[in-house]
């Protein structure tokens, strides 16, 4: 986990990573290869549901892409809990993703 000030707004941004999970790797593949999954993972209204399912449960989660991330997304709500969804990486050559999503959530501090 990493702690660190906003330097604009001078509020603690905080930034931590879960890379131990086979079930939050499992769903990130399962968010690069089902763009009906992807859509419903970043909608906000399911993301507590598609955690809970994986045995995760969050008051308020909320997935969004690395793109909204580096966009400097604001919370909209003070007891958020943000999951970074990793880009796809290129062209996986017909290989397993399961293990770039686990070497994503563990060097990711932003990452789900």
């Amino acid at each position: 986990m990493t702690i660190f000030r906003d330097k604009e707004k001078k509020e603690p941004k905080v930034e931590f990573s879960y890379p131990q999970s086979e079930a939050l790797a499992e769903m990130i593949v399962k968010a690069w290869t089902d763009e009906k999954f992807r859509a419903q993972l970043l909608d906000r209204k399911n993301a507590k549901e598609i955690l809970a399912e994986r045995g995760f449960f969050l008051q308020n989660p909320v997935v969004i892409t690395d793109e909204d991330y580096y966009n400097d997304y604001v919370m909209q709500n003070k007891n958020e809990v943000v999951f970074v969804l990793p880009q796809r990486p290129g062209d996986s050559k017909g290989k397993s993703l399961l293990d770039t999503a686990k070497l994503l959530m563990a060097i990711t501090p932003n990452g789900i």
